[in-house]
């Protein structure tokens, strides 16, 4: 091939010399001319590896190169390729290679051919460029007579779906990425690896994928969450053995949980939190079950018992130093009263767990009057017991031990609408915009935050 380049260019310049001699001259170094440059064409083809029934090869803003049609689209078994124009991005023309396709609804096959239309498909970049597909789409006649759909549009079921933008692969490679990072993070990143996609197509995909089927789980955990914060909570079950999820319930309700759980029977172990309405529903659902603690519930029960444990016992161990420093009458003096009328606590448990909050604060209390009647100013007794300065004040300027008071219900404009606002609820009723709404023609009540409050 090489030395057909040079034997070309040799007789290129031999012409040249003879061109200003004769007119005879002439017309032959154009004769010669016109060879080379139809050799010079040839050897671009060939460099380039055109077909032969390929034409077109150099266009404005872009040129066509033949290639195996494997490089761009995984399977085009049943299409041809008639154009492919590489610039910016990368667009290939397809059409169908049958001359005939098969009604959507019968099946009956047809060829007569009542319009065409071109479709614009998204594919997976090539080298970091986007690809296009311009599809040739053709109407046919359907030839069934008692067929409900007389014209139809042909099917390809190997590279998109009827009325879809994307091909098949690239839905794939967008819900993947959707399961990983969401919708938001991962707009963002099909952005820089030229993948289309907003983050509302992202999360439509993943909501429309087909879940795997659950076997019978054996291993289950069971916890809440909110559909809106301490007003509307749903249920969320998981295989802990294959660590996935398994369903979703619309509340935690009894009846909804153990209803779920009559289904399962090859539940086994459940693991829960310290609700007592989910042991409630596993005991009427499961009762075969055996209900244990998840890690994290363990570990804040054995953080609250040793906290509440720990504040009683530094309280006493300091009350036993300071009976033995401090006079009778004095101790009389700092013996706080217990607040009468309290609300007795719903469980042993929360009565341990308040006794320790309040004797540890009576064990600050009482450190904080003894630094004070050494000397020390707010700030250094703060600094060495752990709380504010305002708080000491206040301490301070009582005079004694200050008792955990009862918090008030701060008063609400729906309170003269109470009896109505029960009445509501006891009918069914837990739309708390349109409560606002029928309350707004009685009154002013506000915002609609109070139907929250």
């Amino acid at each position: 091939m090489s030395g057909g380049v040079e034997a070309l260019f040799v007789t290129f310049q031999q012409a040249a010399n003879l061109l200003a001699q004769s007119t005879t001259q002439r017309s032959v170094f154009c004769l010669l001319l016109a060879v080379m440059l139809c050799f010079s064409r040839r050897l671009a083809a060939a460099k380039c590896g055109r077909l032969k029934n390929k034409t077109n090869f150099f266009e404005q803003d872009s040129f066509l190169i033949s290639f195996e049609p494997m490089t761009i689209l995984p399977d085009l078994s049943d299409l041809v390729i008639e154009q492919v124009s590489i610039s910016n991005d990368v667009t290939v023309t397809v059409r169908a290679a049958s001359p005939t396709a098969p009604c959507p609804c019968c099946g009956t096959s047809s060829k007569r051919v009542q319009s065409r239309y071109t479709r614009a498909l998204r594919d997976l970049p090539a080298s970091g460029r986007p690809v296009h597909l311009v599809l040739q789409v053709r109407r046919f006649f359907c030839e069934e007579n008692t067929c409900v759909r007389k014209i139809f549009a042909e099917r390809f079921p190997a590279l998109t779906l009827p009325r879809v933008k994307f091909t098949l692969r690239l839905q794939e490679a967008l819900r993947e990425v959707g399961f990983a990072l969401g919708g938001e993070a991962g707009a963002r990143l099909g952005k820089q690896l030229s993948i289309p996609g907003s983050p509302d197509t992202l999360l439509r995909l993943v909501k429309g994928a087909d879940l795997p089927a659950a076997a019978s789980p054996r291993v289950v955990g069971i916890d809440d969450w909110s559909w809106k914060r301490r007003l509307r909570y749903g249920t969320l079950i998981c295989d802990l053995e294959n660590n996935t999820p398994i369903d979703v319930l619309p509340d935690r309700e009894v009846e909804t949980v153990s209803a779920w759980f009559e289904k399962h029977p090859t539940v086994e172990i459940v693991s829960r939190d310290r609700s007592s309405q989910y042991a409630a529903a596993i005991r009427k659902g499961a009762p075969q079950a055996l209900q244990v603690a998840d890690l994290w519930h363990i570990g804040k029960n054995l953080a609250d018992s040793v906290s509440a444990l720990l504040a009683r016992c530094r309280a006493e161990i300091r009350r036993g130093l300071h009976v033995q420093a401090e006079p009778s009458q004095e101790r009389e003096e700092m013996e706080p009263v217990p607040e009468e009328g309290r609300r007795p606590a719903r469980s042993r448990s929360v009565e341990l767990a308040r006794e320790g909050r309040r004797a540890q604060k009576l064990d600050r209390y009482t450190q904080v009057v003894e630094l004070h009647r050494r000397g020390l100013r707010a700030a250094g007794i703060a600094s060495r017991v752990g709380i504010g300065e305002r708080t000491i004040h206040r301490w301070l300027a009582s005079g004694s031990f200050p008792e955990a008071r009862r918090r008030r219900r701060r008063p609400s404009l729906i309170d003269p609408y109470e009896r109505y606002v029960r009445e509501w609820w006891h009918e069914g009723n837990r739309n708390g915009l349109q409560l606002y709404r029928e309350l707004t023609t009685r009154g002013d009540i506000g915002s609609s935050k109070a139907m929250y409050n």
